[in-house]
């Protein structure tokens, strides 16, 4: 069973990647990373979900800065 904390985690996660979905700017394997956290918490697993979802959160946060870094500075591509 999931703990407290894994389920914030996730919760904070999935947060995350919504904002970065409402860019249409999402790293590849960002959303993996919480599926995994989710099946390692049904498995009680909590560590390895709370490092998990805390990685695709890192990886949210990080995809959105880029998002906004790229509308501040448009390279032409």
């Amino acid at each position: 069973m999931a703990s407290p904390e894994a389920v914030t985690a996730i919760a904070s996660a999935n947060t995350a990647i919504k904002q970065a979905k409402a860019n249409n700017w999402i790293w590849r394997d960002t959303e993996s990373f919480v599926k995994k956290a989710q099946e390692a918490a049904d498995k009680g697993d909590n560590a390895a979900a709370i490092k998990l979802a805390s990685k695709a959160k890192e990886q949210a946060e990080d995809a959105v800065k880029q998002y906004e870094y790229e509308k501040a500075n448009p390279r032409g591509l």
